[in-house]
């Protein structure tokens, strides 16, 4: 029997090594694609809560890891459910600031606080919509009259904020003029 020279054992080794490394990144764009899949359904339901915002963030993150040269992101047969939660989840949160200020009085809030609440739908909706989304979420009205209503404050707050200060932070009346 012949033996093998130097050049052909090197080449059955990188043979051999490039055959592992293929089948592990098989095996990991499938990891990928089936954790994807699984970090979508999780969401369920969505709630205005932590939990709902953490779960969309992993599905988020998970999809957006997916290898876009494998086509990867085409595999991902439950997208449209992420995405039906990403909008779910801002019209939750204008849902909130809205249900806030109608129930100020009960619930001790200042209009400071109600501002807060719509800075933190803008945070979201900017977080997790594309341009013109927002515009079409079923309760957009209802925070432009948000907006329309704390106008000022709103300004006031995109001031301090511009200036360094933090949202909300002076003390001082909660009364605000109504246009």
């Amino acid at each position: 029997m012949k033996k093998l020279s130097n050049t052909a054992k090197l080449v059955i080794v990188l043979v051999v090594l490039a055959i592992v490394f293929l089948g592990l990144s098989i095996g990991s764009a499938f990891y990928s694609v089936d954790r994807t899949i699984k970090a979508i359904d999780s969401i369920d339901s969505v709630t205005y809560s932590e939990e709902s915002e953490n779960k969309i963030d992993t599905a988020i993150k998970y999809y957006e890891k997916l290898d876009r040269n494998l086509k990867l992101d085409t595999k991902i047969t439950n997208y449209y459910k992420l995405e039906q939660a990403k909008k779910d989840f801002v019209r939750i949160t204008i849902k909130n600031a809205v249900v806030s200020d109608q129930r100020k009085i009960a619930e001790n809030l200042s209009d400071n606080d109600i501002v807060a609440f719509i800075l933190e739908v803008d945070e979201k909706a900017e977080k997790y919509l594309d341009a013109g989304e927002l515009e079409q979420i079923e309760n957009y009205e209802d925070l432009l009259n948000l907006k329309s209503k704390y106008s000022k404050l709103l300004e006031s707050s995109s001031s301090e904020d511009s200036t360094g200060s933090e949202a909300g932070s002076e003390e001082g009346s909660d009364e605000v003029e109504l246009c």
